[in-house]
């Protein structure tokens, strides 16, 4: 076999070792977050839950409009962060994957998707 067949292998049996590892842990059930059920309290939680930072914080506080229309944008937000960051971690990889390149080469970045605002160092 092959030094990447090898390296592969022990890779897999890493991972499959901290899975069964982790078997002491209890089961979790998974809980969708759904903003326009009201029956779930998720969005009354939520909002109680940020209101009581605001006012720790001296913030004027939201009403469950306002938390439905914030949790409406955080998913799109999410997602399109998580593929920015995956993006440029996976550019990273493949230069430490074809090796022989000096540090300088490789970059540290710092996004704000809010701004827009891109730094790479």
């Amino acid at each position: 076999a092959s030094s990447d067949d090898v390296t592969m292998s022990q890779v897999l049996e890493k991972l499959n070792g901290a899975k069964t590892g982790a078997s002491f842990l209890p089961i979790l059930n998974i809980a969708d977050f759904e903003k326009d059920d009201e029956s779930n309290g998720h969005v009354a939680f939520v909002t109680a839950a940020s209101n009581l930072r605001a006012m720790s914080y001296g913030i004027p506080p939201a009403d469950a409009m306002e938390t439905r229309r914030v949790a409406g944008r955080i998913v799109p937000a999410m997602i399109t962060t998580t593929g920015l960051v995956s993006a440029l971690s996976c550019l990273e990889l493949v230069k430490m994957v074809r090796g022989g390149l000096p540090l300088a080469m490789h970059r540290n970045s710092f996004v704000n998707l809010a701004l827009p605002f891109f730094a790479f160092t």
